[in-house]
């Protein structure tokens, strides 16, 4: 299971801003490792794949309200 199953799992089925940011944290902490940064460069890119995700999501919602 992924970060972003589990978070919505974990709160009650809902898709919202917390559960795409803490999704995206993830996964950019887990490439950071998974490319041998320092400690860093894991955190910065864990907060960009946060900020990114969000806005991803931020987009999505606006768009799909219109229609």
């Amino acid at each position: 299971m992924g970060i972003k199953c589990v978070m919505k799992k974990v709160r009650g089925g809902k898709e919202d801003s917390q559960t795409r940011m803490i999704a995206g944290f993830g996964a950019g902490v887990l490439f950071s490792l998974v490319c041998g940064d320092p400690p860093a460069v894991v955190i910065m890119s864990g907060v960009i794949f946060a900020l990114v995700g969000e806005g991803y999501f931020k987009v999505k919602e606006k768009l799909t309200a219109r229609t």
